[in-house]
């Protein structure tokens, strides 16, 4: 039902991801879709939620909001819930960063220390808006002092995109491989791991899943169409 990541965290952070199991929602968001904009059962979809709450023991209700493949980054409040961003951060414990996803790359930053965390929602848009360089620039850790996780995305192996997609990131090279006239098999999470280390940052781990390939486990906007669910990746913090 949850995928822990394994990564060097202070004890006092928390960290999970979703699979598509050990839900209540029905054929094809079966079964433990999170997202209430994909035309699941909104019951059903609040008794998944309240699953999460209550099999994870969250401190709060996660701080859910409207992702929009932007570069927004709002701070984790009960004021910004529900608003357009494609991440949350927060230096305050008790507060649940998430972001949901279905193909796209659920990023996750920390600090060494246990005082900072974010969840970042990260499609080719928003890596081309560079918001991974947003979000850090909000956290103001020092490069040697974070941390990054990245939870399940679409894989290098799978994901083809135009060459149209490719001209947004010439600086990304090393992230396509051709794949036919003007085709190419796109690495999110190799692109992301670029700008991470643009920014100094050398602390990476996850990466190993392909959730168009892995249909059992996850979800997939690019495999299934529309009509499919979504996974929650979240962080939090306890006071140290």
């Amino acid at each position: 039902m949850f995928i822990k990541p394994n990564w060097p965290l202070p004890s006092n952070i928390h960290s999970i991801s979703t699979t598509r199991h050990g839900g209540v929602s029905l054929k094809p968001y079966d079964s433990f879709n999170l997202a209430m904009h994909v035309d699941d059962n909104n019951g059903d979809v609040s008794k998944n939620r309240q699953m999460l709450i209550d099999k994870l023991q969250l401190p709060a209700d996660p701080i859910w909001i409207n992702q929009i493949h932007g570069k927004t980054v709002l701070k984790a409040s009960e004021i910004h819930r529900e608003k357009d961003a494609d991440s949350t951060f927060t230096d305050e414990p008790y507060q649940v960063c998430v972001v949901l996803t279905a193909d796209c790359l659920p990023v996750l930053i920390s600090d060494r220390n246990g005082k900072k965390v974010a969840a970042v929602h990260c499609g080719w848009r928003g890596l081309q808006k560079k918001i991974l360089t947003e979000t850090l620039s909000k956290l103001q850790i020092p490069a040697d002092e974070t941390l990054v996780w990245f939870g399940p995305a679409i894989s290098a192996k799978v994901y083809e995109v135009g060459t149209e997609v490719r001209e947004n990131f010439m600086d990304d090279t090393n992230a396509f491989v051709e794949n036919g006239p003007k085709k190419w098999l796109c690495n999110l999470y190799q692109i992301a791991r670029n700008e991470l280390h643009r920014n100094g940052i050398s602390a990476i781990f996850g990466g190993e899943y392909c959730t168009f390939t892995q249909k059992d486990q996850f979800f997939s906007y690019r495999r299934d169409g529309a009509a499919t669910g979504r996974m929650a990746t979240l962080i939090w913090f306890d006071e140290s």
